[in-house]
């Protein structure tokens, strides 16, 4: 049995690389945490040594040593949405071979929400995206202290971090669309009427009708919640109540889905 002439490959810390590279561990962590001030010569030795032993650095030790991770802080409201989960893919697809890696939290309610922000900062992340609408003070807090872009709201004082859809501009195009294939009795099934992105949505469907010249009939905007069981309920309600329709323009892809199973199947 060969005899052990070192510490094992799976147990090498940052000392035992110095001692073989003949540095000391101050200069294995600056090469390590590709820092500048290292002479071409020593981060020649540094690396040879890892390659040859195969050293694998500890992140948490490099996390410590940066005061930050190479992660990026994702909060949402919901991982689990199918809007959101898009989002979320972009993002991922957005940091491959970046050198960054996300950590995703999640939190619907103000509560959830600081907590998940929490979560994070204990993460030491180095910037956070936050897709969703989240209490504006908490966001401007997160701002002043790294970088961050919200995907959602424009928020007073911080309009060059955010990316916003036009949201009325979409609905006005979806509706205009409809108007053009003949339709004049087109439902409209909204969002909850509390969220910004559902009431710009109604405000571009309610352009489209104007322009067109189609008087508004409020029975025909229904309040769903984003969900498919909202969209299925609103098309009941419509039939039950014998309310005429020719078309429905959803608030989202699940409230569409909803819509369509309850009328087609």
């Amino acid at each position: 049995m060969r005899a052990r002439s070192g510490p094992q490959e799976s147990s090498l810390t940052i000392r035992d690389i110095a001692r073989l590279a003949g540095v000391s561990a101050a200069t294995v962590s600056r090469v390590v945490n590709r820092d500048a001030r290292v002479s071409t010569a020593k981060r020649g030795a540094v690396m040879a040594v890892i390659e040859q032993v195969h050293y694998q650095p500890s992140v948490v030790a490099q996390w410590l040593a940066r005061g930050t991770s190479h992660a990026f802080g994702v909060l949402t409201e919901d991982l689990a949405s199918d809007f959101y989960g898009q989002a979320l893919k972009g993002i991922e697809a957005g940091l491959r071979n970046s050198g960054y890696h996300p950590i995703f939290a999640s939190g619907a309610q103000p509560a959830e929400a600081d907590a998940a922000i929490e979560l994070l900062m204990r993460n030491r992340i180095s910037a956070l995206i936050a897709v969703g609408f989240f209490r504006e003070e908490s966001l401007r807090e997160l701002a002043r202290k790294l970088p961050f872009v919200n995907v959602g709201p424009r928020i007073a004082g911080l309009e060059d971090r955010c990316a916003v859809a036009d949201n009325a501009g979409g609905a006005y195009e979806a509706t205009r669309h409809l108007i053009a294939l003949g339709h004049r009795r087109i439902v409209h099934i909204a969002g909850p009427s509390s969220h910004q992105h559902s009431a710009d949505r109604v405000l571009g469907f309610n352009k489209a009708l104007q322009e067109a010249r189609i008087k508004s009939d409020v029975r025909l905007i229904v309040e769903g919640d984003f969900e498919a069981a909202s969209g299925a309920r609103a098309v009941e309600s419509l039939l039950r109540r014998r309310i005429a329709f020719t078309a429905v323009f959803a608030a989202n892809d699940p409230m569409a889905y909803g819509a369509m199973h309850t009328l087609f199947v």
